[in-house]
C-alpha cells in the first residue's frame, strides 16, 4: 500500500528532559536602583576611574562626558554613567526596587539588571522573595542569579 498513501501512522515523541526557562532581559536600559547604589557605598572609590558600573539620574554637576546619550536619544530620560574604582562597584538587584507594574515586567528587568552587572565585572546582591544570594560576580553567580529567576 506504500505507493497508494491509503495509510498512514504517527506517533508522538516524548522526551524526558528538564530546562529551566529565563525571563526574557528588558529591552529599556534603567539604571541600577538608586537604593542598591547608596548601600554599596558608591562613594568610597576613586570617581572618574575607569571601571563602568552603572547609571544613575543626572544631576546638576555631573559630568557633560558622562551622559548617556543613547538613553537620552531613545526618550528614556537623562542619565549620566557612573564610573568608580574596584572597590566601589557593588549593588544589590532587589525584586521590590525593580521596575514594573506586573511579576513578568519586574522579573524582566532585574534580569536586565544581571545581565548588565556582570558584563560590566561588578559585584552584585541578588535578592527575591525567598531567595538571598550575597554580592558576587562570575559565571556561577550568573547562573545562580538567571536560575532563581526562572523559578521564581
Amino acid at each position: 500500500m506504500f505507493p497508494l498513501g491509503l495509510f498512514r501512522t504517527w506517533s508522538p515523541i516524548r522526551f524526558d528532559f528538564k530546562t529551566l526557562v529565563y525571563p526574557k532581559p528588558a529591552q529599556k536600559e534603567s539604571p541600577f536602583p538608586e537604593t542598591a547604589l547608596a548601600d554599596a557605598g558608591q562613594g568610597s572609590g576613586k570617581k572618574g576611574a575607569d571601571d563602568f558600573y552603572g547609571l544613575q539620574t543626572y544631576q546638576a554637576g555631573d559630568s557633560i562626558r558622562h551622559i548617556h546619550w543613547k538613553a537620552y536619544a531613545k526618550g528614556l530620560g537623562l542619565f549620566s554613567k557612573q564610573y568608580g574604582g574596584e572597590n566601589s562597584a557593588e549593588v544589590w538587584l532587589d525584586y521590590d526596587y525593580a521596575l514594573g507594574g506586573n511579576v513578568e515586567e519586574r522579573l524582566s528587568q532585574l534580569c536586565r539588571w544581571v545581565i548588565d552587572a556582570e558584563r560590566v565585572g561588578i559585584k552584585y546582591g541578588f535578592s527575591l522573595p525567598g531567595v538571598k544570594l550575597p554580592p558576587d560576580n562570575g559565571l556561577l553567580h550568573y547562573k545562580k542569579c538567571l536560575e532563581a529567576l526562572a523559578l521564581f
